[in-house]
């Protein structure tokens, strides 16, 4: 399945650094950055745009990223159904919500086998339907 990604920062962050308001206000920001995303593909509407960021902090995992933004460490890119409550509850804001990132990548990978264990068919289908009733996941 795709998954969308955004720009996410606390409102702590934003009220100590500034919230950016154009692609180059992007520049000398504290970035939350997932291993090996060296460069960003920003697209609004007709328009797309490159953007390298300096990472302040990388990682691999999405749960740490968002708590990182949270916390106020800088501008995370993160899954928009991961963010979602917390854009709700006020604990974080998005950042620059004209521009878009290309959507990641979700995969269920699970050995080759000619009858899969009833265990994993029913999570392989579970988690396809929890994606379809996430808004903005495509499954």
């Amino acid at each position: 399945g795709q998954v969308p990604l955004q720009l996410f920062a606390s409102p702590q962050y934003l009220a100590r650094r500034g919230t950016p308001r154009s692609l180059r206000e992007l520049d000398g920001h504290d970035w939350i950055l997932f291993r090996g995303m060296s460069k960003l593909r920003l697209d609004a509407g007709s328009e797309s745009a490159i953007f390298k960021p300096v990472g302040r902090l990388e990682c691999d995992d999405m749960a740490f990223a968002r708590a990182a933004a949270r916390a106020g460490s800088g501008i995370g890119v993160l899954p928009t159904f991961l963010a979602e409550a917390d854009v709700t509850a006020g604990h974080l804001v998005r950042v620059l919500p004209r521009w878009n990132i290309r959507s990641g990548s979700v995969y269920f990978v699970c050995p080759s086998a000619k009858k899969i264990p009833r265990k994993v068919a029913a999570f392989r289908d579970f988690i396809v339907e929890a994606m379809k009733s996430q808004p903005g996941l495509v499954g």
